[in-house]
């Protein structure tokens, strides 16, 4: 029953069982903490079975209890909770194991070493649905995997099949404003991949909230913008999106060169925001910002695992919508896509599929066909129906 998983979905959220009444009260103090919304100790009695009643619960309450665990509601959470757990005590070994990792008390931020450990064990959890389900809450009160599994390995593949909710419980817990933002944006992101306009609209009307600060790190800039560049686009809005194209411009300037930021040399700002102008079909200005870069060879880059493929094909997608709109001929550049990281794989095979087939060499019926039911599988299987109109 639903409600059954519920309960038990918000005492994993809340850290302990509730075993007495007088718990309703501090759970109903947590509640408002996190989301904003009252529930009152009473209504959590009547829930839990600490009082005798003949109703059953509001559905207004159930929706606050479903958001508290990192659900939109009670109908978001029936959907997402109906799924076969691994076996128990593997799981429960498992997650212990990983979370005992990162409460190691972290030395040197600089260490590239812990880095890639968490690169491992981040990639282990993405593949596995109930590892993520099982430990997206303790990793998101965690100071160590706060950093090292949400924002070093954010799951862009997930974005819209679950991993959302995840994003949400880390919003939660951690409240600067940069995590706000990279949070919100991560959201705001999915909410316009999966075309579902009133969550974009909840995403952006809190992002907007905040305003770009210098200081942030050129991936979260670029994001920021790229957000903005999302919902002006998808509501139409084009005074705004030309405002936001001209901070694009300004600060693709303003990072002219790549950057390097602890051990890695790369250009952060382009990739991420010309990844947006590609979404949005800005191509123009894509392919100025990536101009400076298009001669740099892997060499001379220090990336994380998959970017440096996944950065040619962003360059490659904006070739091909140059090519659409100037009807020219170029030919595309072979990217492998084994190399793509698993946060991404997915998200920028569809675009390189779809760019593939609009340039030369022409495919052949066939390969054409099993091009275009691999890349509508892709579509079905991360919920970015955005891409669902290339499909020809």
């Amino acid at each position: 029953m639903v409600t059954g998983r519920l309960r038990q979905n918000v005492v994993s959220t809340f850290g302990k069982q509730i075993s007495r009444s007088f718990e309703c009260e501090v759970l109903s103090l947590r509640i408002s903490a996190s989301t904003g919304e009252y529930i009152s100790p009473q209504s959590l009695r009547r829930f839990f079975g600490f009082l005798d009643t003949d109703f059953n619960p509001s559905i207004n309450s159930l929706n606050i209890l479903s958001r508290y665990c990192g659900y939109f509601d009670l109908d978001d959470f029936a959907s997402r909770t109906r799924r076969q757990a691994y076996e128990p005590l593997t799981t429960h070994e498992e997650m212990t194991l990983y979370l005992e990792f990162y409460h190691l008390q972290l030395q040197d931020e600089q260490d590239i070493n812990f880095h890639n450990a968490c690169r491992i064990i981040s990639t282990r959890i993405l593949k596995n649905p109930a590892l993520l389900d099982g430990l997206s809450k303790p990793l998101a009160q965690n100071p160590v995997s706060q950093i090292y599994f949400y924002e070093r390995f954010p799951f862009i593949d997930g974005l819209c099949c679950g991993y959302e909710r995840s994003i949400k419980l880390y919003l939660q817990h951690k409240k600067s404003e940069e995590a706000q933002v990279f949070g919100l944006c991560l959201l705001t992101l999915g909410a316009f991949l999966s075309q579902d306009y009133k969550l974009l609209d909840i995403a952006f009307t809190k992002l907007s909230r905040y305003s770009l600060q210098e200081n942030w790190h050129p991936f979260l800039i670029g994001r920021f913008i790229g957000s903005h560049l999302l919902f002006h686009h998808a509501m139409d809005q084009e005074e705004a999106k030309l405002a936001w194209l001209e901070q694009a411009n300004h600060y693709g300037s303003h990072f002219a060169s790549m950057s390097r930021i602890r051990y890695w040399k790369f250009p952060y700002f382009q990739f991420m925001v010309c990844d947006y102008l590609n979404l949005v079909r800005e191509y123009q200005l894509s392919y100025k910002l990536l101009l400076p870069f298009r001669s740099v060879k892997l060499n001379e880059v220090t990336v994380e695992e998959g970017y440096w493929e996944a950065l040619l094909i962003i360059m490659h997608v904006c070739s091909s919508g140059l090519s659409r709109m100037e009807r020219s001929h170029k030919v595309p550049q072979e990217s492998d896509l084994n190399k793509l990281g698993i946060a991404f794989k997915n998200y920028f095979t569809i675009q390189y599929i779809f760019a593939c087939l609009q340039l030369p060499p022409r495919k052949s019926a066939k390969k054409k066909k099993e091009m275009l039911q691999r890349a509508d599988l892709l579509v079905r299987q991360t919920g970015f129906i955005h891409f669902r109109e290339l499909i020809i």
